[in-house]
Parts: structure tokens; C-alpha cells; sequence
């Protein structure tokens, strides 16, 4: 809904290209791996502006979109930043099995999940150490 016919023929050449489509035997397009994922820890521009994107998309869509087609929800919550990598870890699975069941490629209907797990607070010594720095 918020791209056009000349976008979406480019992004499915380089698709074709980058060998994540294919043409079937009847020329029609279909998937030619089941399932590409970004990468996690690894800081990059791209996967940056998809996220930022893909944020500003849901915006949209909590004005734009009944709320029977969609969901939001948050949690705030006190967290133990020791567990970091274990809360990322228990993320990821979570994407996975909620992809493995409701992925469907019956449908023509695309939708986004969106997670964010980010912190709210600075930790103040973390806080007086940055305060003193920018002095």
C-alpha cells in the first residue's frame, strides 16, 4: 500500500538476482529458498533503515489499519542487563516458532512482526562517566 508498481518490480529483479526468487517453469515467480534472516549483532546502515522502516510502518498502520487486522502491545519492565544475551537468544527463538507456525504459502497477504527490546534508563554511573567526559 505505501509502494509503487516501478518499486516493486525493482525489488523483485534484485531478488532474482541475489538468487531469493526464482522462475519456475511457467516463468512465474516463487520463493528459491524458504527463508532469509538478517544478521543479529552486527551493526550495519541497511538493517538500520529496514528496522527504522519497518518502525515507521507500524505507525501507519495504527492509524490506517482496523485494529481486528493488527495488534500492539508494549511491556515496560525493571530488567537485570546481565541477561542480555539470554533475553536476546529467548527473542529470536520466539520469531522462529511464531514464524514456523504461522507462516503460511497458501496466502498472498504479507505482514510484519516488529519487536523492539530496547533500555529505557541509563545507568547512572554509565551516566556521571558520559556527563564528565562531554566536560
Amino acid at each position: 500500500k505505501k509502494v509503487s508498481p516501478a518499486q516493486i518490480k525493482k525489488s523483485l529483479e534484485i531478488l532474482l538476482e541475489l538468487g531469493v526468487l526464482q522462475r519456475n517453469a511457467n516463468g512465474l515467480l516463487e520463493p528459491a529458498i524458504k527463508e532469509v534472516e538478517t544478521t543479529h549483532e552486527v551493526a550495519s546502515e541497511a538493517i538500520r533503515e529496514h528496522h527504522k522502516g519497518m518502525m515507521n510502518r507500524a505507525i501507519e498502520a495504527v492509524d490506517e489499519q482496523d485494529v481486528s487486522a493488527r495488534h500492539f502491545n508494549s511491556l515496560t519492565f525493571k530488567f537485570d542487563p546481565k541477561k542480555i544475551t539470554e533475553a536476546k537468544q529467548k527473542i529470536l527463538n520466539f520469531v522462529k516458532d511464531f514464524n514456523s507456525e504461522f507462516q503460511s504459502e497458501d496466502s498472498n497477504q504479507i505482514y510484519q512482526l516488529n519487536l523492539q527490546f530496547f533500555e529505557h534508563t541509563k545507568d547512572e554511573k554509565t551516566s556521571e562517566i558520559q556527563s564528565h567526559a562531554n566536560n
